[in-house]
């Protein structure tokens, strides 16, 4: 079976994520050294959070390339990303969270939501599991299934394109849960991770459809 790599660039937010989920997740890959690596060697390749953006961009061609041949790219925090990610066409949205201290009110309200139909991540991660704060958004597109809208449906905070060019897959989401989880703030984050990461392996027959199985 094929690993699962999770890049860093030395975060230790990153590193702490990494070593949370070490039991799914198999080798973790400074971006530095990220060109001596053969990424079709892995089923799927993580970029958490809180990367280095121009780090990312020199690295283009070879994320690019993984997707191509076939690989499965999951991008959180993805600041920047339609910058460098050309597998796909991805538009950015500005939008912020617009109540930033909604937890603290007496009846919460986040304004997302899990859209029709539903994406099968929405099967393993509740709604609350996927609410803390986001920062920017992406157009939705005919040609990904969206797992979390603005309440409005005018955007998405996490598409997933399946099927692509030599039969890759693209997952991109601006929420950033490793972030958060390593510093044990935001539970949701933690919640969501614990849910997302048991589902990149073939362990669970109730996953083997969910976006992050191999």
């Amino acid at each position: 079976m094929k690993k699962i790599a999770y890049l860093t660039w030395g975060a230790a937010s990153q590193i702490t994520s990494f070593q949370d989920f070490a039991g799914q997740l198999d080798d973790m890959i400074h971006l530095r050294g990220l060109e001596a690596h053969d990424l079709g060697r892995y089923a799927a390749v993580v970029i958490p959070d809180g990367m280095d953006g121009a780090g990312l961009k020199r690295h283009a061609a070879q994320l690019n390339a993984y997707v191509r041949g076939g690989g499965f790219l999951v991008i959180f925090g993805a600041k920047d990303v339609h910058e460098w990610v050309d597998v796909v066409e991805l538009e950015p949205r500005a939008s912020d969270t617009g109540d930033w201290l909604w937890w603290t009110r007496a009846e919460p309200h986040l304004e997302i939501r899990q859209p029709e139909p539903r994406h099968p991540l929405a099967a393993i991660v509740p709604l609350a599991d996927m609410s803390w704060h986001w920062f920017g958004a992406f157009a939705l597109s005919p040609k990904a299934l969206s797992a979390l809208n603005l309440e409005d449906d005018s955007a998405s905070l996490l598409l997933d394109f399946q099927g692509l060019e030599g039969g890759g897959r693209l997952m991109v989401s601006t929420l950033d849960p490793h972030v958060h989880n390593g510093e044990r703030f935001m539970p949701a984050t933690t919640r969501f991770l614990r849910a997302f990461y048991p589902c990149s392996t073939a362990s669970s027959a109730s996953c083997a459809s969910s976006p992050a199985s191999s």
